[in-house]
């Protein structure tokens, strides 16, 4: 009989024939680089020694580093809120590696050691490509692994076309007959260890990869071993699937913009089948009996794997015909018939509906039952353990062949997945789950599982695993209160930090008293074709780039084709340049190529989560909307209904409904204020932003600088503009040697009054000189080399130049 050890093992992303023995693994510091010490700040919090790139941190960085250390001191959880620009990824990685560096010390001397690792994870690639440019200026140089999939890590030309299971069972199957010219396994752990203090991003890593000829997903997966720093996204975390390929034990687990981890979780733990790869399932077992029966070599094949499996199991005991295969083909086929039978039930539920659309239906708890039918042929809960064991069986068969079978694969997958959530309390499971039928507009049938409690992930990390630390940041975690009871787990700490910037100075935001575009009057043209107009006004005072964002595509374009009709957009074209954000088009690089560009965008889209339009690039946001969610959307009224019956503390349904909109605000404002010298204008259209449940959640900095929008907008507007203008805030050029001594060059901003205030009051450095004149050359020595900032005020409209 199958123990469950064996199912999960069985369910592990690891790769039997290309298995890479571990790497012997001891207890070391932290490296620093030591030369680079000599120009960072040094700072002693709860006495732990942190280095900081920079030599006055501001309050509020300090502020963050001492809460990561009392984290970690104690063992316990976090939440961390830190808006964008006050130094949040950097002030983060330099308390966790100071503290990680003081526990290594303590280790060594231990009699017991224990490595603790940090497992740092972000939303995705881009984001930890920001996380390994700020490791960069620390001097820390711990050991690093970046993780990707075989998805974005392969090298190969020719297996670019596959994906999934598909691209694995190629992979492991050209490396078992040495012929992948990218693995050696013989030098895989010298390069592993050579490289393991190598910072890099994902697109980094497949480049070295390449040029060094080795497989840039087996070497991090290498490096693992040897990590104190894990970076990956936080996916293959919240993945149920997935969250095996590491070993967690003694770990710091980091979630950055962490905003949707919740999100995430359910993501994880959802699954789902479409009657299209259960056919395709059947087809290869077929196929493979047909080969299996003609080689009589096969079937001593076979009995080696099941001898070596110690296997007790009913399906092999007749070795001498096909009936090796039948029992799985039995099953698979009597699934099939089953989704005619789903088919029935769907279209007596929906004999309106249009076929011209994708159609859901939620299942009745009963209904599960018919997966599994108590009969000879079709798997029950009484046989499912030794139908597993079969499946495996085969699949190790299959291996041992060279036998391509993905769709089989995901099919087992499915089984083990079922058999996981029905072994549990049968009301727990329907509290969290939903069995969802989904009938394609080509009449295609799925069956879906949606997971609505993200905890469910989170328990089974912290059960499995023995945790250090878990800590959530990210510039939109408000409320706070609410997620212990959303993710069950206590967080020890729990703080929202301050902006750095100067709010009255450099923030503006005007809150609309009459627009309203909820669902009932979103569809005014004389609201839309009146803000409209206003915008085309704004165009021409607002210097710099724009951004508008609307609650949905069908929102956003809507207001295009009215604004389209009535000449609007040709006059916002003659102001500024205007890109809209599409699905499956980058217009952001366009965008960010222009000067005097409006850019119309989506919340929860690519370029209101986590895009940086620093300075000019975005120096007004109009919100247009409050983002809702479609509270008639299945999955949403699921949740919700899901959420009431759970009876937590701080989070019912309408508090957690309100809150997406929330945080997704939050995100977009972060949009236009991204470091302490940036400066906007932030523009609430919507009434529903005064509403109190709304209001009191929006960020604090944002709730400092909040005022109504009256009719003197416009000068208002004008006059913040102005004022910014006359100070002398712009830098042409801006000269860094990097670590090779070539020339980095870039545009950017920064108040000059603010910076010699700042450097006044650095009695610590000495080689700072500083004058504030018309045309000023700062210059400053750091790492020993010489930056130059050439910097002059703006030009003013009447100058010539």
């Amino acid at each position: 009989m199958l123990q469950q050890p064996d199912i999960q093992r069985h369910l592990e992303l690891i790769d039997e024939e290309s298995d890479i023995s571990s790497i012997e693994n001891t207890l070391e510091e932290i490296s620093i680089d030591a030369q680079a010490c000599l120009n960072q700040k040094q700072i002693c919090i709860n006495n732990t020694e942190i280095y900081f790139p920079h030599q006055k941190p501001y309050e509020e960085q300090l502020n963050y580093m001492q809460k990561v250390i009392s984290i970690l001191d104690n063992s316990g959880n976090g939440l961390l809120e830190s808006p964008t620009g006050t130094g949040k990824t950097l002030s983060l990685l330099c308390a966790s590696l100071g503290w990680l560096n003081k526990n290594r010390k303590t280790q060594i001397n231990s009699n017991i050691p224990t490595k603790i690792k940090i497992i740092y994870a972000s939303r995705t690639h881009s984001q930890l490509k920001q996380v390994a440019q700020e490791l960069q200026n620390s001097v820390y140089r711990p050991n690093i692994s970046i993780l990707g999939s075989r998805d974005q890590y392969c090298l190969r030309e020719d297996f670019q076309i596959y994906s999934g299971n598909d691209l694995k069972q190629r992979c492991c199957n050209l490396i078992k007959a040495k012929k992948c010219e990218f693995f050696d396994k013989e030098i895989l752990h010298k390069v592993a260890k050579s490289s393991q203090k190598r910072i890099c991003n994902l697109e980094e890593s497949k480049q070295f990869g390449l040029d060094q000829k080795f497989c840039p997903y087996f070497l991090e997966k290498s490096k693992t071993e040897l990590a104190d720093l894990i970076l990956l996204p936080y996916n293959y975390l919240l993945n149920n699937n997935q969250n095996k390929v590491l070993d967690l034990n003694n770990s710091i687990i980091i979630f950055d913009e962490a905003h949707n981890v919740p999100k995430c979780a359910e993501e994880g733990g959802q699954f789902e089948i479409s009657e299209a790869i259960i056919q395709k399932a059947k087809n290869e077992l077929e196929f493979e009996m047909q080969d299996f029966v003609i080689n009589p070599e096969n079937l001593k094949d076979l009995q080696a794997i099941i001898s070596k499996q110690n296997y007790q199991g009913n399906l092999f005991n007749n070795l001498k015909s096909e009936k090796i295969f039948n029992n799985i083909l039995e099953a698979l086929e009597q699934f099939l018939s089953d989704f005619s039978k789903f088919k029935n039930y769907f279209n007596s539920q929906n004999k309106n509906d249009s076929d011209n659309q994708d159609q859901i239906q939620v299942l009745e708890e009963s209904i599960i039952d018919q997966i599994f039918y108590s009969t000879d042929r079709q798997i029950n809960f009484q046989n499912i353990l030794d139908y597993m064991q079969d499946c495996f069986i085969l699949t190790k068969y299959f291996r041992l062949k060279n036998k391509l079978t993905p769709n089989f694969q995901s099919w087992i997958t499915f089984i083990v997945k079922i058999y996981n959530i029905k072994k549990f309390d049968k009301q727990k499971i329907f509290n969290s789950y939903r069995l969802v039928l989904k009938k394609s507009k080509n009449q295609k049938l799925s069956i879906e599982m949606w997971c609505l409690d993200p905890s469910l992930i989170f328990n089974i990390i912290r059960k499995k695993y023995k945790i250090h630390s878990i800590i959530l940041t990210s510039g939109t975690l408000s409320p706070l209160n609410s997620w212990e009871s959303e993710l069950q787990i206590k967080f020890n700490e729990q703080v929202a930090i301050d902006h750095v910037i100067n709010v009255q100075k450099n923030v503006r935001v005007y809150l609309h008293q009459y627009y309203n575009f909820s669902k009932k009057y979103r569809e005014d043209k004389d609201q839309i074709k009146q803000i409209g107009n206003q915008l085309i006004k704004f165009s021409n005072i607002i210097p710099g780039g724009i951004l508008v964002i609307f609650p949905s595509y069908d929102m956003m374009n809507n207001f295009k084709i009215i604004w389209e009709r009535n000449n609007i957009i040709k006059q916002l074209n003659n102001q500024k340049k205007c890109f809209w954000e599409e699905k499956g088009k980058n217009e952001l690089r366009n965008f960010q190529q222009s000067n005097q560009a409006i850019l119309f965008a989506i919340h929860r889209g690519k370029v209101s989560e986590g895009i940086n339009f620093s300075d000019d690039l975005c120096r007004a946001l109009f919100l247009i909307g409050v983002p809702f969610l479609y509270k008639k959307e299945l999955r949403i009224e699921q949740k919700m209904q899901f959420l009431n019956k759970q009876n937590y503390k701080d989070l019912n349904s309408e508090q957690w409904y309100n809150q997406q909109a929330i945080r997704a605000t939050n995100q977009a404002l972060g949009r236009v204020i991204r470091h302490i010298n940036d400066f906007g204008i932030i523009y609430l259209c919507d009434q529903r932003y005064s509403c109190k449940q709304i209001k009191s959640g929006l960020s604090k900095w944002v709730c400092q600088a909040l005022e109504y929008w009256n009719d003197d907008v416009f000068q208002k507007t004008k006059d913040f503009f102005q004022m910014k203008r006359e100070l002398p805030v712009s830098i042409l050029i801006f000269q860094i040697p990097n670590q090779n001594n070539s020339i980095v060059q870039q545009n950017t901003s920064i108040d000059i009054e603010e910076s010699i205030r700042q450097r006044q009051n650095e009695s610590e450095t000495k080689d700072h000189e500083a004058q504030a004149s018309e045309n000023l050359i700062l210059i400053e020595y750091q790492n020993q080399k010489k930056i130059q900032l050439i910097i002059r005020k703006p030009i003013k409209k009447h100058d010539k130049k």
